[in-house]
C-alpha cells in the first residue's frame, strides 16, 4: 500500500488547481523514484536528514546511491552524541554517490526526552515544541533558516514562541 503523493502533479490534481502557489514545499521521501518524480534535482534546497540506527542510514542511502546527475544536499543529522566519526562514516557511505554536501551541517543531538515528545506529537498529530530540549528548538531554528533566507533570526524566534 502506497500512501502520499506521487509527483507535484497529483497532488495539484488532488486540490484541483494548476498550480501550487506556496512559498515553501516540504517534500518527504523514501525512493529515488519519488526524488525523481518530484524533480527534486531542480529543488531550490535538498536536505539529507537522517539518524544513524542501520535503518534510517540504509534507507536515506539507497534514496542518494541511485541518483545519476549530481545533487547538493545539506546534511541533517540526529545524533544523541554527535561525534565526527559519524560525520566521517555518513561521507564514507556516499563517497562514490553523486552528491555534493554542503559545508553546513544542522545537528539535532536529542535525548530520551525529545524522542518521547516526537512519539507523543505523533500520536496525537500536533506539532507541540514546548517539552523539547532547547537545542533540539535550536535545530529547528537552523533548518528554517536554511531554507528560508529571507527570514531573519529574530523573526525565526517569534514564530517559534507562536508554536509553543
Amino acid at each position: 500500500m502506497q500512501f502520499g503523493f506521487e509527483s507535484f502533479e497529483k497532488i495539484q490534481n488532488y486540490l484541483g488547481t494548476s498550480s501550487l502557489e506556496y512559498d515553501y514545499i516540504l517534500v518527504d521521501m523514501d525512493s529515488n523514484k519519488a526524488f525523481t518524480d518530484f524533480k527534486m534535482h531542480q529543488a531550490d534546497k535538498n536536505l539529507f536528514v537522517t539518524a544513524f540506527d542501520n535503518y534510517s542510514l540504509k534507507k536515506g542511502l539507497e534514496v542518494i546511491g541511485q541518483l545519476e546527475q549530481e545533487v547538493e544536499m545539506t546534511k541533517v543529522l540526529f545524533s544523541r552524541d554527535m561525534l565526527d566519526e559519524e560525520n566521517d562514516y555518513l561521507e564514507f557511505l556516499s563517497f562514490y554517490f553523486s552528491i555534493k554536501w554542503d559545508s553546513k551541517i544542522i545537528f539535532f543531538p536529542y535525548d530520551k526526552g525529545d524522542n518521547t515528545v516526537i512519539i507523543h506529537n505523533q500520536r496525537t498529530s500536533q506539532i507541540k515544541l514546548k517539552e523539547f530540549d532547547p537545542m533540539y528548538k535550536e535545530g529547528v531554528i537552523e533548518i528554517v533558516k536554511t531554507i528560508a533566507t529571507d527570514i531573519k533570526g529574530g523573526d525565526m524566534k517569534k514564530a517559534l514562541k507562536k508554536l509553543i
